[in-house]
């Protein structure tokens, strides 16, 4: 037998880490598809929170703004197909009436902040107020202008309410009547 010479295989290319898109993708779908550990989950939506926690709340203050400045300025025919849909009067009502009890809540009350994921199997947090320091909405958990409406009007009727009833907040009677009414103003009263 005769010995052939051999060329040795060629290098393999050097191990490239994936990609920060890569890993964002491959982490999401092993989420969506239950492949994920609880823990692996809070520790991934932590990190994701953490990384747009700048733009997140940006876009939060942005959604703010728009929503005092235009919460019920009527869409224009000739402008209409171009533009989205504006809010309803929803911010603008809350404001003026709290104004009418002799206060304010401008928008430099409002403040965008990055919260804490809720846990696995709970509903996450949009929001809170309160009567030292304004309202804080969760900007990585209120993402849609939607969403971020939603949360502050909740808010504002908080503030609302504080203003009107004289909440004590320690009293989680007056806490949870405050929660409650919304769904139906005439069926708690404070006491």
């Amino acid at each position: 037998m005769e010995d052939t010479p051999t060329t040795p295989p060629p290098n393999p290319p050097p191990h490239t880490p994936p990609s920060e898109d890569f890993l964002s993708w491959s982490n999401w779908f092993r989420m969506l598809t239950g492949r994920m550990s609880l823990s692996e989950r809070k520790t991934y939506l932590w990190a994701h929170d953490i990384k747009h926690e700048a733009s997140d709340c940006r876009r939060c203050a942005d959604h703010v703004s728009f929503l005092y400045k235009y919460s019920s300025v009527p869409p224009s025919p000739k402008h209409a197909p171009l533009t989205p849909k504006p809010p309803g009067p929803t911010i603008r009502f809350l404001r003026e009436n709290i104004q009418q009890l002799h206060s304010d809540l401008p928008p430099s009350a409002v403040h965008c902040r990055r919260c804490t994921p809720p846990a696995p199997g709970k509903i996450g947090q949009y929001g809170g107020f309160s009567p030292h320091h304004g309202i804080m909405l969760c900007a990585n958990e209120a993402v849609t202008r939607a969403e971020v409406e939603d949360a502050l009007a909740h808010e504002m009727v908080h503030a609302y309410d504080h203003l009107r009833f004289r909440v004590d907040w320690a009293d989680l009677r007056h806490a949870a009547c405050t929660e409650s009414e919304e769904e139906d103003p005439q069926s708690h009263t404070l006491g």
